[in-house]
Parts: structure tokens; C-alpha cells; sequence
């Protein structure tokens, strides 16, 4: 993904209005849907057409699902818990490492949809972030033959 203020400056607008908000609608669907990358939605046309299907006949669930599908390939879901009248919704980038062991996200609301949609903005903002750290220029510094390890084993 390229660097782009304005994405990042609509993924905080969108958080902010998903906090306020108390359950999911078309329009908070359709502002998480804007805040996906372009190109790859233009390269996903028929996903999201589903997910445009889905929110007009109020499939908020399926299309929160549809849309981390979407806006979230690398991302996969690893925990899906109803406790206490929340969800608790858990993505992680393998499924398979325990929670504690790798990257997760965790958001909780009372309707499922919105706790996916929470972590569909998560993982875009994590994705935005991590696009922005600068990477070293220059050449790598070589290593020297003669290491010396010093150390006390008594």
C-alpha cells in the first residue's frame, strides 16, 4: 500500500464515528468500505459488489465478514467470543500461533458487526502504520571475520 494522508486521516474519522456509534448501519458500512485501498478494491470488483449487495438488504454481519475478507488479506479471524452480552473478536496474521505468542487485534461490542468492523479499521490502521516506518537506506554494514565472544561462564 502507498502512504497516503488522507487515507489515514478517514480510517481516524471513521474509528471516531464507529465509537459514537451504537449499531451498524448502511452508511457506517459504506465508511469503512471508503477507507480500503483503492487498487485493491478495484482489483476485488465482484467482492465488492457482494458486499454492496449484502449491506442493501441489512446483512450487517456478513458483509462486516465480507469486508474483512476484503480490506484485510492478511489478516485472518482466530477467536470469535460471546460473554457477558459483548462479542470479543480476535485477528490474527496465523491462525495457528497462540495469542500471547503473535501480532493480535481484539476489539469487543455488543453486536457482532460492529466488533468486525472494529477490527477491520484495527488492521487498517496497524497496515497504514507500519507502511509509514521509514526503511534504512544505504548499504548493509558488513560484518567482521573476527568475532570474539566474551563471556564468563564461572
Amino acid at each position: 500500500m502507498l502512504f497516503h494522508p488522507n487515507r489515514i486521516e478517514r480510517l481516524a474519522n471513521v474509528a471516531d464515528r464507529l465509537n459514537k456509534t451504537t449499531a451498524p448501519s448502511a452508511v457506517l458500512l459504506y465508511a469503512v468500505l471508503s477507507t480500503t485501498d483503492r487498487t485493491q478494491v478495484a482489483s476485488q470488483g465482484v467482492a465488492a459488489a457482494h458486499i454492496a449487495q449484502l449491506i442493501e438488504c441489512g446483512a450487517w454481519t456478513e458483509a462486516a465478514m465480507e469486508l474483512l475478507n476484503l480490506c484485510c488479506p492478511r489478516w485472518q479471524l482466530s477467536r470469535l467470543i460471546y460473554d457477558n452480552g459483548e462479542w470479543h473478536c480476535c485477528l490474527s496474521p496465523e491462525r495457528e500461533l497462540p495469542d500471547w505468542l503473535g501480532q493480535t487485534i481484539e476489539t469487543r461490542h455488543e453486536y457482532l458487526a460492529m466488533a468486525l468492523l472494529k477490527a477491520v479499521l484495527e488492521s487498517s490502521q496497524y497496515e497504514v502504520s507500519t507502511d509509514e516506518t521509514p526503511t534504512p537506506i544505504g548499504p548493509p554494514r558488513a560484518i567482521s571475520d573476527n568475532l570474539v565472544l566474551c563471556e564468563d561462564f564461572f
